[in-house]
């Protein structure tokens, strides 16, 4: 098993609807592959933890490297894994109160990350990104 963490610039034009719409399609995908993980978006940036089996992370983060709806993808860490600390996510996006739609805004906060029991360099990973201002 491995975890993938990395980080990247959202492309000019997208918004919250159309990373609606990527993390929808990544739900179906990653199940499929086994994959469980998250994208956080702070209105410029995306962080995304991958983990799963080796072979399959590996494959889909080389196809999210050629995503249009991105650029600047820098790898931030790269670890094998004995157990996942992203459970029962096939992908679920997290934001800022300020950037979710008000329906949705409670269910969507990065702080929901931050909660969970996180190996301690992952943990500065996440706080890092949380303090980046999109």
């Amino acid at each position: 098993m491995l975890r993938l963490v990395y980080i990247s610039v959202v492309n000019d034009g997208a918004d919250i609807v159309e990373i609606d719409g990527i993390v929808e399609q990544a739900v179906r995908n990653n199940c499929a592959l086994e994959i469980s993980g998250v994208l956080l978006f702070n209105g410029l940036n995306f962080l995304q933890v991958l983990e799963g089996p080796a072979k399959q992370v590996h494959m889909l983060f080389d196809r999210s490297r050629g995503d249009r709806r991105h650029v600047s993808v820098v790898t931030v860490l790269i670890e094998p894994i004995t157990e996942r600390v992203i459970t029962g996510w096939g992908m679920v996006l997290k934001t800022r109160p300020a950037i979710s739609t008000p329906s949705r805004a409670a269910q969507r906060h990065m702080a929901d990350i931050l909660s969970l029991d996180l190996p301690a360099h992952v943990r500065r990973i996440i706080e890092n990104f949380d303090m980046l201002q999109g």
